[in-house]
């Protein structure tokens, strides 16, 4: 597998790429994930003020799959985005 520099997986290995690449991969989808988490605490309090009664443990039952959802599809999502756009530029090269 090639990388944005033309060296090898070795390399980057070597050189704690891998790792830094994975760092910041799984930082941004936590971050996305908590944006997640406050859309669904809006939705949750605009149904409490429009007058539904919610059951806190199924409230906190969704906030819970909504986070570890959203932050294995984000993570997912990104780590694709990042192999296709290496693809791209190891096909230039």
């Amino acid at each position: 597998m090639e990388f944005l520099d033309g060296g090898s997986e070795e390399k980057a290995k070597k050189n704690r790429g891998l790792d830094e690449l994975y760092d910041r991969i799984w930082q941004q989808a936590k971050s996305y994930s908590w944006y997640m988490i406050l859309a669904a605490i809006y939705i949750f309090f605009s149904l409490m003020v429009f007058g539904i009664e919610l059951n806190i443990v199924i409230v906190l039952g969704v906030f819970l799959l909504v986070h570890i959802g959203s932050l294995g599809i984000i993570g997912v999502i990104l780590i694709v985005n990042i192999c296709i756009v290496q693809n791209r530029l190891s096909s230039l090269m």
